[in-house]
């Protein structure tokens, strides 16, 4: 389940996230951002989130770091087939 503690650790993460080289930058957006990463399966158990657990602060707060972290990773090929 969606807890506010799970998505913070996950900005923690992302905050300290330090990538020298190319290649940290391409395995940093796989991890992330990939088919089976840690904001795609964030998203995903979001959708099953009771409506009244869905707060606008939520929503705000992972849509933006999401929308920042895109932005910040270099525009490579899609992962999907």
């Amino acid at each position: 389940m969606v807890t506010k503690e799970k998505i913070d650790a996950l900005f923690n993460q992302l905050n300290d996230l330090k990538c020298q080289t190319q290649k940290q930058v391409e395995e940093a957006r796989v991890r992330f951002l990939g088919r089976k990463g840690e904001i795609t399966a964030l998203f995903e158990e979001f959708r099953n989130v009771d409506k009244d657990m869905k707060t606008a602060y939520l929503v705000v707060k992972l849509a933006g770091r999401y929308l920042q972290l895109r932005a910040f990773l270099p525009q490579g090929e899609d992962e999907r087939p």
